[in-house]
């Protein structure tokens, strides 16, 4: 019970840092979810979203647990080939993109 009350006082803010940035969001009571989308050309601009939400977390002495972190880029097939397939860096933590065609 503790753990949730606590993750919701640290996470309070998140939702309105997240809109502030134009990513939508989904929480739950042990659990964010963060979304974005974009053509390929606002990869790089999407990315910084992303390192403006680390960088809070970090602040905020908040952690990404990589075992239940994905980065899923979704794209057709002739998309595929424009996304960047580097690692997104959150918090410490290397995240290695999905793929969904």
């Amino acid at each position: 019970m503790f753990g949730t009350l606590l993750f919701l006082l640290y996470t309070a803010d998140l939702g309105e840092i997240a809109a502030s940035l134009g990513l939508s969001s989904h929480f739950y009571p042990d659990d964010s979810q963060l979304y974005t989308w974009g053509p390929p050309s606002t990869v790089a601009q999407q990315r910084r979203r992303v390192e403006r939400i680390a960088e809070w977390m970090r602040s905020n002495r908040l952690r990404v647990n990589p075992e239940k972190t994905d980065f899923l880029w979704c794209a057709t097939r002739r998309r595929c080939i424009h996304l960047d397939t580097g690692e997104l860096s959150v918090c410490g933590a290397l995240i290695r993109p999905l793929f969904a065609i």
